[in-house]
């Protein structure tokens, strides 16, 4: 689980399926976070976060004790946030699946080394803040 919620200021986070470095298939850039729906919903992130290649990362981040009083202190806000989690975590989980899928990854065999060396390691989905969706 997340302890914290993560807001990135600069540069940008690659999201793998399990390990770092194999499987990459989604990015988020500045002005995008991370973390809200893990804490939102008590859930466990099923992915690898990294700060990518590309440029430095700098993140503000939220401690999970202090994002959880600002939700109760402001309620209109909790409800927007856990409304975006849910959407968001729906968005994550359908791009995860499809690059599954179009890449013929068996979840059984995640931890199979040979089996990603054959698989693309810089699939990459974009996602940004500017999307109206979010």
């Amino acid at each position: 689980m997340f302890n914290a919620l993560f807001m990135i200021f600069q540069g940008s986070v690659t999201l793998s399926l399990q390990k770092k470095d194999v499987n990459e298939y989604f990015k988020i850039y500045s002005t995008c976070y991370f973390g809200d729906y893990q804490m939102l919903m008590d859930l466990k992130a099923t992915e690898c976060y990294k700060s990518s290649d590309d440029s430095n990362c700098y993140t503000y981040c939220i401690k999970k004790d202090k994002f959880n009083e600002l939700m109760e202190t402001f309620p209109d806000a909790k409800i927007l946030f856990t409304e975006r989690a849910e959407a968001r975590r729906i968005e994550f989980r359908r791009i995860k699946k499809q690059f599954e899928t179009e890449y013929q990854v068996d979840r059984d065999e995640v931890d199979d080394a040979e089996k990603f060396e054959k698989m693309p390691h810089r699939y990459v989905t974009k996602f940004y803040a500017e999307d109206p969706e979010y």
